[in-house]
């Protein structure tokens, strides 16, 4: 791997995987409010999770930042996958 492919690709996970985190941790706050609430209709899961998102008044602005950290965590995905060695040979 060249060493600008490394570099853009490492660049890419780093923002992929901190988008992702993101939701996730969208998800873990929303879970934890449904049970301290006792209900279980608050419980969201992605979907759910970036539609609340974009309710807020801030919401498009990190909706579009999160769904172009999830393209480069897609990209990263791609680059991952191309270019890693799984021979059995080393």
């Amino acid at each position: 791997m060249s060493a600008t492919a490394r570099r853009w690709g490492s660049r890419a996970g780093l923002v992929g995987h901190c988008a992702r985190f993101v939701v996730f941790a969208l998800i873990g706050v929303f879970l934890v409010r449904a049970a301290i609430q006792y209900d279980p209709h608050e419980a969201v899961g992605i979907d759910g999770a970036l539609q609340k998102l974009a309710q807020a008044s801030y919401g498009p602005w990190l909706l579009g930042v999160t769904a172009a950290g999830l393209i480069a965590y897609a990209v990263y995905c791609l680059v991952d996958a191309r270019l890693r060695d799984v021979s059995a040979n080393r």
